[in-house]
Order: C-alpha cells, then structure tokens, then sequence
C-alpha cells in the first residue's frame, strides 16, 4: 500500500475537499489519468478502496471523488472482470451506515446501471452533484439487476477467501459528543494520510485474520514388511497361518530408505592432437616484434623456415584482421608466407577485407603482387582492390609523389596482365582501368598500360604479346 513521495502528492490533490469542490468530474479524472499510468491503476485504486473502507477520508466531497476515481479507472470493464465490484456494492448498500448522501448513491446507481449515461454527470463539480435537488430521495435504488455478475466472481474464488475478517473494527463505545467534537482541518487530514500512505510497512487493514490451512505431514517412507523365510513355507493348512502368532521378533522391523545418488564417474578426455600446432615461445616473440619493426635478416629466416616447416602454427600465432596492416608495412615477406596459409582458413573474407583497407603502398602493393602468383585469389577481390589503389591516388598530395604513385599503380596492372592473373576482357575492371590512364596520361607508366591493353584487345589475346611479355616481376620501383 504504500506510495512514493510523487504519487503520494497527486493522490492527496484530489482527495483534498479544497481542490476537489469546484472541479468538474471529468476534470478530476483526466487530471488523476495523467499522473497514474494504467500499470498503476490497481495500486492506486487498492490505496483508495482502504480508505474508503475505514473511513479515513472524512468528507463527504472526498468520499465521492475517490469512488467516482475508482468506478472511472475501471469503467471500460465488465463488472465480472472488475476487481472492484464487489466493494461497490458493499459500501453503496450500506444503509445501516450510508457514507453518501441519496444523491450520490443515486449518480453512482446510474453508472453501474446504465454506464451510456455518465456524460451526463462528467461536467458537474462534486459538491453540485452532492447538492443535487433531493425530489428523488424516495425512490428505490434496485441493486438486484448487476449483483449477480458479483456473485458469479466470487464463487469463481476458493472458499477460504472469504473465511477472513477484517483487523480493525469500528468502536462502538464512542460517545456521540466527542464524535461530534472531532472536526478535522484540511492540514490535519493532509498530515493523517500522509502518514498513512507513505509508511513503508503495511497498515492493520490491509491484512485479514483467516483460519490457517493446516496440512498433515507426510508420513515416512517404509520398506515393505515381511516375515523370515522359514515362516513362510509350512504344513499347517491356510486357514491356520496367520500373521497374529508370529512373534515380533520373525517380523522385519520397519526402516528408512536411505537414497543414495548416482556418482557420476568423470572421464578424462585428452586431446591427441595439442601438440600438433603448438608454436613455440620464440616464434611468438618473433611475430609481435614484427608487428612493431622490420625483423633482421637472421630472425625472419627462422621465422620463415619455421613457417614453411609447420604451416599449422600460423593460425595460433595471433595474426589477425586487425593487425594485419602493421605486419605488411614493417615485414612484407612474412605477411606474404603467413597469409598464403591464412587464406585458406574460415576467416579468408576477413583477411580479405583487410587487405583492401590497408593503405596502399609499396609494400601493401607488393605483398598482393606476390601473394596472386604464389595462390588463386578471387577476382572479385582482384577487382576491389585495382579499384582501391586507383582511387588513393586522388589523395596524394603533391604532384612529384602522386606521379610515383601511379607508376606504382600502373606497373602493378601491367605485373597482373602479363602474369594472367587479370582478365582484359572483363569490360567493369578495364573500363575503368583506362580512364585511369587517360586521366594521368602525362605519366608515361599510364601510357605504356593503355597501349598495352589496346594492342591486347586488337590482337584478341588475353596476354601480352611475345615481344614484350615477361616473367613475373616485382612492382617494387
């Protein structure tokens, strides 16, 4: 029951007679609508029914609020499947002790009855409705027609729910003169509800007394019981057998099983094959530092013999994707033995698209060279990658080291035609290859490329003629 500081502050605004007499119905309920959200309503209408039931809200103007908030909290649902139906009727039927005047039980009469008709009360205040002309105080509210969709719900309930009481109940022994003495301030039942609202622990009514369930303890589980063997086989006819001469002593006493679980018998599982790829601490050692700086000459001999010994330990040395560009730009040799075997493992598209974000130099340029003589590399890869080195050269600054960049670029080409590895009659990748070439046709390595790709085309070969072909060359210049 209890409410934070927030919403205990939005509740005690419409429940206070000051703020609440002049405000319309429908004001009252669009205010509480906006500050509660429907996963609140239950709670809040829970807090409100409490009160109502003990009477803590002690005028009138109050009581009649916090019951319209309920009825409009719940309005869009059937009275079967409205958890608060049953208090409706308990406390609007309460004649021995009426909380409302005739008026209102008469409103709240209509809107149980005939829900269509409550736009008719929506813009009245509560105290107008309160003062409402009283010509009908003679007229017979009939509850019967909607109690029994209540008692349909409460026989859906097992039959202890309603064994309990309530934990507080009314002092009879009161005298009338000091009941009529006590006249709260609004400051006073501000502070009573606040107490009452924001005390962590819950209130006496919120609690019933009910008779506690009592459920008789399982017995223990026997063994079965029998007699000794030797009682068992006899001369005596059936009728003289009986159980009854035995002594207790030929009677198996009754006793405990004792369960005793399974153990679960743990194999020991080896794996043969760990040691089969196993890189040693000094081809570790090796690979970081060539990440960082170009190995000496005795150290990437070890480590490419080491390579080329054992292929297996290059997937755990610890090269990756992301690393990948340190070990091109400082150590393009090994890059090339290492990615000859990595190429080869799931992770190929990886490596794949490392390449092509390598920045394009000398070395990056070499490594792909060599590396599409030595393996069969796809030719969408081949494709992206001409792609990538022709457009980095737009991003060099200066025209003397942009005129060595594409002369880098160009002899790369040429390196891929004449070795076969690039398809002149692919249109996408030569169309493009020779607008590259008249674009830095000042640069006489573009020249010579688009000649040679125009003699190729003309001669119908995919290869470059006799005369000027030659054997796989590094691009290195």
């Amino acid at each position: 029951m209890s409410l934070n500081h927030k919403d205990m502050v939005n509740l005690l605004n419409v429940l206070i007679p000051d703020r609440i007499a002049c405000l319309t119905l429908e004001t009252i309920t669009s205010t509480v609508q906006k500050q509660f959200t429907k996963n609140d309503h239950f709670r809040i209408c829970r807090v409100l029914m409490l009160l109502l039931q003990q009477d803590l809200l002690f005028d009138v103007i109050s009581r009649f609020s916090a019951l319209y908030i309920i009825w409009d909290m719940y309005k869009c649902e059937s009275l079967t499947l409205n958890p608060f139906a049953s208090f409706y009727f308990d406390y609007l039927r309460d004649e021995a002790n009426p909380r409302l005047p005739k008026s209102g039980l008469i409103v709240f009469h209509t809107l149980l009855t005939q829900p269509e008709r409550a736009n008719e009360f929506a813009k009245y205040t509560p105290m107008q409705i309160l003062n409402m002309s009283t010509n009908l105080n003679q007229t017979e509210l009939d509850w019967s027609s909607v109690q029994p969709d209540v008692q349909s719900v409460l026989q859906r309930l097992p039959e202890t729910a309603s064994c309990g009481i309530t934990c507080v109940i009314p002092d009879g022994d009161v005298p009338p003169s000091l009941t009529n003495e006590v006249v709260p301030t609004p400051n006073n039942q501000r502070q009573l509800l606040e107490s009452l609202l924001s005390n962590g622990e819950p209130i006496a009514c919120t609690t019933a007394l009910r008779p506690e369930l009592i459920r008789v303890a399982p017995p223990l589980l026997p063994t079965p019981q029998g007699i000794r063997p030797n009682l068992i086989v006899s001369d005596e006819p059936e009728s003289s057998k009986s159980l009854g001469k035995l002594t207790q002593g030929d009677l198996i006493s009754e006793e405990l099983i004792w369960l005793n679980p399974n153990t679960i018998q743990h194999e020991f599982h080896w794996n043969t094959n760990i040691d089969e790829a196993n890189p040693t601490s000094e081809m570790r050692v090796l690979v970081v530092n060539a990440l960082r700086a170009a190995l000496p000459q005795p150290q990437q001999h070890t480590l490419l013999n080491a390579i080329k010994e054992n292929p297996g330990i290059v997937p755990n040395l610890g090269i990756t994707p992301e690393n990948l560009p340190n070990l091109i730009n400082s150590n393009p040799i090994i890059a090339i033995e290492i990615l000859e075997v990595l190429i080869d493992g799931v992770q190929k598209e990886d490596y794949y698209n490392a390449l092509i974000s390598t920045e394009v130099t000398v070395h990056s340029i070499e490594v792909v060279n060599r590396l599409a003589t030595k393996v069969l590399l796809p030719t969408e890869f081949i494709h992206r990658y001409i792609s990538k080195c022709m457009q980095s050269c737009q991003a060099v600054q200066g025209k003397f080291s942009q005129q060595r960049h594409v002369r880098l670029i160009c002899v790369f080409i040429q390196s891929l035609i004449r070795n076969k590895i690039l398809d002149i009659h692919n249109e996408n990748i030569m169309i493009e290859v020779q607008a590259f070439c008249v674009e830095f046709t000042k640069v006489s390595e573009a020249s010579t490329l688009y000649r040679l790709i125009k003699n190729l085309e003309s001669s119908g070969s995919s290869t470059a003629p006799s005369a000027t072909s030659s054997p796989p060359t590094s691009t290195t210049k």
